[in-house]
């Protein structure tokens, strides 16, 4: 659940053109606490960065 919503959020950013350097900022924080908190797996983890990093 918490994998389809970041994905979900990442991919309207892009398409709106507000993935802005805070966006981004804020969006590594938050994966990184739902990685901690095992809400997300390392595979989820490395994907989702993955879609912030393009």
């Amino acid at each position: 659940m918490t994998y389809k919503n970041c994905k979900k959020l990442i991919e309207a950013a892009e398409k709106r053109n507000t993935k802005t350097e805070d966006f981004i900022l804020d969006m590594k924080t938050k994966l990184s606490v739902f990685l901690q908190n095992k809400r997300i797996s390392k595979i989820e983890y490395d994907e989702l960065e993955s879609m912030l990093n393009i």
